[in-house]
Formats: C-alpha cells, structure tokens, sequence
C-alpha cells in the first residue's frame, strides 16, 4: 500500500512537471 502510494505521488509529480512545461511553453513562445 504505502509502495503504491509512493509510485502514485511519482507519477503525479511528473505529470504536474510535464503541465507546467508545456504551459509555459504556451505562454512563452
């Protein structure tokens, strides 16, 4: 459980990290 959670967190980090990315890439061209 607590292993799962971590790979969670991992994965929604980075996924948050790609948004931003491309957001600013967005905005910032």
């Amino acid at each position: 459980m607590s292993n799962n959670r971590i790979d969670h967190d991992r994965i929604f980090k980075e996924l948050l990290q790609t948004f931003f990315i491309e957001f600013f890439r967005a905005i910032f061209p």
